[in-house]
């Protein structure tokens, strides 16, 4: 990402079903830095629903990058989509049977096939309710 950007310190992993070693300080020794939109460019939207549960919750704060990509960008990934029918939403993009267009998949409701999308925004992170 190319201006705009702030840098985001990286502490190392943490387990979630497998065994990580401890870093021990995890205060000071940062593995280097995440790059995350800046201020002007970060927005922030709160889910409602329960269709992507248990990634997002309903009361979640998801964190995107307001600058429009494309589906292709984004394509097997979680992203806040505007669609052409005027909703918008957090689904994963995944290429469509017709050309230009993009199926939403969610974990809870059944996929939404063939949908035109008028501009996706990378989700960067997410605030838990």
């Amino acid at each position: 990402m190319t201006g705009g950007s702030t840098q985001v310190d990286f502490f190392g992993l943490v387990g979630a079903g497998s065994t990580i070693e401890p870093i021990g300080d995890t205060v000071a020794a940062t593995l280097g830095q995440i790059e995350m939109p800046s201020g002007e460019h970060l927005g922030a939207l709160k889910v409602r629903g329960e269709s992507q549960y248990p990634r997002y919750m309903d009361g979640d704060i998801i964190l995107y990058d307001r600058r429009p990509r494309s589906p292709g960008d984004l394509r097997n990934r979680y992203a806040v989509v505007d669609c052409e029918d005027g909703r918008r939403v957090i689904k994963k993009v995944v290429k469509g049977r017709t050309p230009g267009t993009w199926n939403l998949w969610s974990h809870n409701a059944p996929e939404e096939e063939d949908v035109d999308i008028l501009a996706c925004y990378e989700v960067k992170g997410t605030l838990q309710s």
